[in-house]
């Protein structure tokens, strides 16, 4: 019950950061293609920005500069957003993961673990685990994180993952957990 409560509540703290956006998103990555985190087969661009409040916003752009998807860890009062801390691709080029932190200090131990897979061009929280200890990717697409909240580790093929694993943060998930 303890870690079923403790799933809502991150969720519903997400949620209520993340906003994410189709490929009709007004910033255009053309513009911005050098600043990104190019994956490893060059054919995507990740753009990581940051506000001065250390909330983020993750742009997936093809190498052409289309936007092709966008999702906003951004708050109203600049307190209760996220942060982008440790982000890559995994080798195979799947995946763009990463790791946040709460831009106002809250749940220092509980850092989510978000991810973008290509396959169907969706971001998607991992449930369960957590980036605070361990946060590291494999090759093709292995992730090494820690349970949450019993913080043991644990290592994860995204590939593999079954639906009641993850949570999808689309437009309509991230407004209803917030």
């Amino acid at each position: 019950m303890r870690k079923t409560l403790i799933r809502v509540a991150t969720l519903m703290v997400l949620a209520g950061c993340a906003r994410a956006q189709g490929p009709h998103h007004l910033h255009e990555c053309h513009q911005m293609k050098t600043d990104g985190l190019a994956s490893p087969d060059r054919e995507l661009v990740a753009l990581v920005f940051t506000s001065k409040d250390n909330e983020s916003r993750i742009q997936i752009c093809s190498k052409a500069g289309a936007s092709l998807r966008v999702i906003d860890f951004l708050s109203d009062d600049h307190s209760h957003g996220y942060g982008v801390d440790g982000a890559q691709w995994t080798a195979n080029a799947q995946f763009f993961v990463f790791r946040l932190r709460s831009s106002g200090g809250h749940s220092p131990i509980n850092a989510p673990v978000v991810f973008w897979k290509r396959k169907g061009n969706r971001f998607y929280h991992l449930d369960g685990y957590t980036g605070d200890t361990t946060f590291a990717l494999s090759p093709p697409d292995k992730v090494s994180v820690d349970t949450f909240p019993a913080m043991k580790a644990a290592t994860l093929s995204l590939h593999l993952l079954q639906p009641h694993e993850v949570s999808e943060m689309g437009r309509h998930e991230a407004e209803s957990i917030r």
